[in-house]
């Protein structure tokens, strides 16, 4: 089974101008607010944000930094929060192509090291 999954807009609640990609793969990062670091799962991901599940209350902050191994920090703002999850909008990538590989780089790299309480 391929690991990612185009979502059907018509059943998922969907501001996006760009298709989202749900993870079927756990992959984690950590958020950055201010001085506090916050580890979360993607849970999916498209090129102009992303939805991110955590353990526990999400950051209440606005502006943020999300953390992946695979593509290093993506800045970005909290767009909505919803108990434990947070949808995010990244900020505008200098090259288009840029994005997309950080996207890409998001996608296919899941860990084996997952939170334990997701």
């Amino acid at each position: 089974m391929h690991p990612l999954k185009l979502a059907n807009t018509s059943r998922v609640f969907n501001r996006r101008r760009s298709k989202r990609c749900i993870l079927d793969r756990r992959t984690s990062a950590v958020v950055r607010a201010n001085d506090r670091r916050y580890e979360c799962l993607i849970e999916d991901i498209s090129l102009g944000g992303a939805r991110l599940r955590f353990d526990g209350i999400p950051p209440a902050d606005r502006e943020l930094v999300l953390e992946h191994a695979g593509t290093g920090e993506l800045c970005c703002e909290r767009v909505w929060r919803i108990d434990g999850a947070i949808g995010v909008r990244f900020e505008k990538a200098d090259r288009q192509l840029d994005r997309e590989l950080q996207c890409v780089a998001i996608m296919v790299s899941p860990d084996d090291d997952r939170p334990t309480w997701f």
